[in-house]
């Protein structure tokens, strides 16, 4: 009887706490959610004119890359900045389903950077999205830069002629990252950057001539994406070797440095003034340091691509394009004269073989053709003294869109670089797919 009356009372109170939760409790709606693709996204890195590419494995086409990213770390983030979900770029799903929502980012990185390390450059790249309700929304291309700081030591070969087995360089960045370069070291080291750490500090201690020796110059305005060249070399001076020896007086031997500074990011190279440092012993000097020359930015706004039709940060559907369909047309402009327009073919449809047939490569210069001039034109493509000098063409790719659907499954992309007679260049990617 007592179990009879304990049943009874449990079974009382699951119906009140269910009558309860009937008129307290709501049911909560499943939370709407699009789709993010990987199918069509590539990832480009690019070091200064030099742009290596791949597509992802889920292509199954040849790498073609000498950069491999296939360890590369993908991760999306939520606009806050959390992180939702990280792959190796080898084992990406090809879709996904995250929730409806606007700000997220996919970023893409080599390694996890550290403060200091050899022969390693760190390469980042990022690009934003939205997810849609019950839509697919597709990546595209992530171009991925050098986002830590390159130096190389040098030594000019009357200084390593001089130099005792202690000399040393070391060099110092982001306030806690440090490599010691010796004169035999040809790697090259790469420090973090780092925000609110701008300067880098390079000491060289040793003998010199028998001599000790020590200069240290504090570079400034260092940043990501940034080669830094030190060469030390012997201090000009004006005494004679001993005609018996060779040998000069260590009393006036001292070393000198010069700095370059190349922007990998951005395709500049400038030559900063030489300083002496007086922080040495028992020379003179003033020890004032004069500021580097600041890197000359890139060309920014002095160059333009510009479509009515095409995405140029997305991916294009081929099929989408054509005769009696949209036009496949950028509008190139420069504020400078154009040099070069080089175009760059990374497509698995378009090969080799095809293009041969029509008088093209993978790779060519629209203002300075060469032996592929009969063939743009027989394109209709712009070329030799209509781009050269000229700071305006429209490169119209309409006629390769049927060539392109020879492959139901591909992706292709026409880099488009243009330098202008200054010097500075701008890079764009165009990209199709015919997957459906």
């Amino acid at each position: 009887m007592k179990h009879h009356i304990l049943s009874v009372a449990a079974a009382a109170a699951m119906a009140l706490g269910l009558g309860s939760c009937h008129d307290d409790c709501q049911i909560k709606e499943a939370e709407a959610t699009g789709s993010l693709s990987f199918a069509s996204m590539s990832v480009d890195v690019s070091v200064a004119e030099n742009v290596m590419r791949t597509v992802p494995a889920l292509h199954k086409a040849p790498a073609r890359s000498t950069v491999d990213v296939s360890d590369f770390l993908v991760t999306i983030k939520k606009a806050d900045g959390e992180t939702t979900h990280q792959w190796k770029y080898a084992s990406m799903p090809e879709i996904m389903t995250l929730e409806v929502g606007t700000g997220y980012t996919v970023e893409v990185k080599s390694h996890e950077v550290q403060k200091a390390e050899w022969a390693r450059p760190y390469y980042l790249g990022t690009k934003t999205f939205d997810i849609t309700d019950s839509e697919v929304t597709e990546i595209g291309t992530v171009v991925c830069r050098l986002a830590n700081i390159k130096v190389t030591i040098k030594f000019a070969d009357e200084l390593l002629a001089q130099l005792g087995a202690d000399a040393v360089v070391n060099v110092l960045a982001n306030d806690e990252g440090s490599l010691d370069f010796t004169p035999s070291e040809t790697r090259s080291g790469y420090f973090a950057a780092i925000d609110g750490s701008s300067t880098l500090v390079a000491t060289f201690t040793g003998t010199v001539g028998g001599h000790p020796e020590r200069i240290q110059r504090t570079l400034t305005d260092v940043a990501a994406g940034q080669h830094r060249i030190i060469t030390f070399k012997l201090k000009p001076n004006n005494q004679e070797p001993d005609p018996e020896t060779g040998t000069i007086n260590p009393d006036g031997i001292g070393v000198d440095l010069e700095v370059e500074s190349e922007d990998l990011n951005g395709d500049v190279t400038i030559d900063e003034d030489v300083i002496v440092s007086g922080d040495r012993p028992d020379k003179e000097g003033d020890g004032q340091e004069e500021p580097p020359t600041p890197p000359t930015p890139p060309a920014g706004d002095e160059i333009s691509f510009d479509s009515e039709y095409l995405d140029l940060e997305g991916v294009n559907k081929a099929s989408e394009f054509g005769d009696g369909l949209k036009p496949a047309v950028v509008l190139i402009k420069s504020k400078n004269p154009i040099e070069n327009l080089k175009i760059a073919i990374d497509s698995e449809s378009l090969t080799e073989d095809l293009l041969t047939d029509v008088g093209l490569a993978k790779e060519f210069d629209l203002a300075n053709p060469g032996q592929f001039a009969e063939g743009l034109t027989g394109l209709g493509l712009p070329n030799g003294a209509d781009v050269k000098g000229k700071t305006e063409v429209t490169f119209d790719i309409t006629g390769f869109m049927t060539l392109l659907c020879i492959y139901p499954d591909a992706i292709s992309k026409f880099i488009i670089t243009l330098t202008d007679n200054t010097g500075a260049s701008a890079e764009q990617s165009i990209t199709f797919t015919t997957h459906n």
